[in-house]
């Protein structure tokens, strides 16, 4: 448990809301649902997304800096069952929920006919497996989360050695990079949720709750706190200009940007976070969001594309800015007026 007024804490809050925003717009390009390509074609969308790619894994970075910091293995069978409520209960939940959905609608001959996917579920055994395997949710994240914390013994064994943790990693590093693993693989993101799992162990806040080892205090001299910064900041852009130019760059850009935006954080947003940022109650909905926004962005954008048949490129890009605004709205609603009965808690896992 960690003091929800400190340092690090009201951090998490902060980069997980930015970051659930972020999911959800790169989950709201209308491009392939118009039958076109995302590409510098479309400079303000494509940009955009490369932009918001940083957000799975620094989530992946930030859940492992939460798991393993101030852990020992006496505190494992604690964190494995919180984890019941917070991971696989609301994954099954909400898995059951839309695969009824889509089992459903697929089944209405007026919503079908604009589905354009087919019965995708004709079995009970087809039925069970888009559960299991989020088929129609984009809850793989928390899948993969759900197989690293089975690993926890072993991870915790790993970052407890440095000699260890460093072999393992270079290793990661070499596999993923060499390796045709899909997006989705527990294995394509086991470099960045060790690297958390390092900061979360030995950079995160063990000797004063409240003030935290952060980059600040580590690095007393201001002077060299600008230049960190700055460093930070550059080698931030030139990823990111890269990763636009060439896809390539998009590995060391997602296995980069965690330790980067963390420590960013760290160095410009100290005083902010610590004296003026308080947690609005619409923050504590990012994990509902999260779970519901696929959903809603497909119905919203599946009404533009029959209404708007060929749109022309700034269509495009005010339904791409509007998507993830809309659906962030309603969705925040539908969460607070949810809130008030008690099974909200399972589907938010009891955030």
């Amino acid at each position: 448990m960690y003091n929800k007024n400190s340092f690090f804490s009201k951090k998490l809050t902060l980069l997980n809301s930015v970051l659930t925003f972020l999911i959800v717009l790169q989950h709201s390009a209308p491009l392939g649902r118009f039958g076109l390509n995302v590409s510098l074609e479309h400079p303000f969308i494509y940009c955009s997304i490369i932009f918001s790619y940083m957000s799975v894994p620094l989530f992946f970075f930030m859940s492992a800096a939460l798991f393993y910091r101030k852990c020992e293995y006496s505190d494992l069978r604690r964190k494995l069952k919180s984890r019941v409520y917070s991971l696989l209960i609301p994954y099954l939940l909400w898995n059951t929920i839309f695969v009824i959905i889509y089992f459903t609608i697929s089944r209405i001959p007026l919503i079908e006919q604009y589905m354009n996917a087919g019965r995708m579920i004709d079995s009970f055994q087809s039925f069970v497996i888009a559960i299991l395997d989020s088929k129609f949710t984009p809850l793989w994240f928390i899948r993969d989360l759900m197989f690293y914390c089975i690993l926890s013994p072993i991870i915790l064994f790993v970052i407890k050695r440095i000699w260890l943790s460093v072999l393992i990693l270079a290793i990661a590093i070499y596999v993923t990079l060499s390796g045709d693993f899909s997006h989705q693989s527990v294995v394509t993101w086991i470099p960045v949720y060790l690297s958390g799992a390092l900061v979360g162990r030995y950079f995160t806040y063990k000797e004063d709750e409240e003030k935290g080892s952060t980059l600040r205090s580590v690095i007393k001299s201001g002077h060299i706190q600008i230049l960190l910064a700055a460093g930070l900041s550059v080698a931030f852009v030139i990823l990111y200009v890269l990763s636009v130019k060439d896809t390539y760059y998009l590995y060391w850009y997602r296995l980069l940007t965690p330790f980067i935006i963390w420590g960013l954080v760290d160095l410009v947003l100290f005083r902010y976070i610590s004296e003026k940022f308080e947690r609005q109650r619409w923050m504590g909905y990012t994990f509902f969001i999260y779970c519901t926004h696929f959903f809603v962005l497909n119905v919203l954008q599946k009404f533009a594309v029959i209404f708007i048949e060929q749109p022309i490129w700034w269509v495009l890009d005010i339904i791409f800015i509007l998507s993830p605004v809309v659906t962030i709205v309603l969705l925040t609603y539908l969460a607070n007026y949810l809130s008030r009965f008690r099974f909200y808690n399972y589907l938010s896992g009891k955030r």
